[in-house]
């Protein structure tokens, strides 16, 4: 069988074999390496929207477990915790809660990978531990701002004052 180049549109009688030229190859790749970029930017940009929420939905968590908890902060206070000590208990509480989030997040988007890998073996899906190290960072860090305008709060109430609110 013979290989010829073959334009647009042109007929080929049969029994000749069609060669797909490399410069075809070449901007067939070129095409889908565009759009992965495409789709790798939104999945980004909604990413970044999504940890603004997250951060926004923490914040008035935060506030309201400050709010409930004024008694408990005003009695540790009272026995001799500094502000610091407050400060820093409810920052690391703060972190450690949205790390577990993030977590639990990585968990889902890893077994949700897996299933689709099985369902769809020729997709090229890759889990990349970069990007979930950072995701969890992102978590950890998101809690960290949530939780710091509660903790500095809390770290600022008047001992007697928070023991007389029930």
């Amino acid at each position: 069988m013979a290989a010829v180049k073959v334009t647009r549109g042109q007929k080929v009688a049969s029994g000749e074999a069609l060669v797909l030229l490399a410069d075809d190859a070449q901007r067939a790749q070129h095409s889908l390496t565009e759009r992965a970029l495409e789709v790798a930017e939104a999945a980004g940009t909604k990413s970044c929207i999504a940890a603004d929420h997250a951060e926004q939905e923490l914040k008035r968590s935060w506030d309201l477990a400050v709010g409930e908890r004024t008694h408990e902060i005003g009695l540790l206070r009272a026995i001799g915790a500094t502000r610091r000590e407050i400060l820093w208990t409810l920052l690391t509480e703060s972190a450690v809660l949205a790390g577990l989030g993030g977590l639990f997040g990585l968990a889902l988007g890893y077994g949700a990978a897996a299933q689709l890998r099985m369902l769809v073996p020729a997709l090229p899906i890759q889990t990349s531990t970069g990007f979930a190290l950072a995701g969890l960072a992102l978590s950890v860090a998101t809690g960290l701002v949530a939780g710091a305008a509660p903790a500095r709060r809390a770290a600022q109430l008047d001992p007697i004052e928070s023991l007389r609110a029930e």
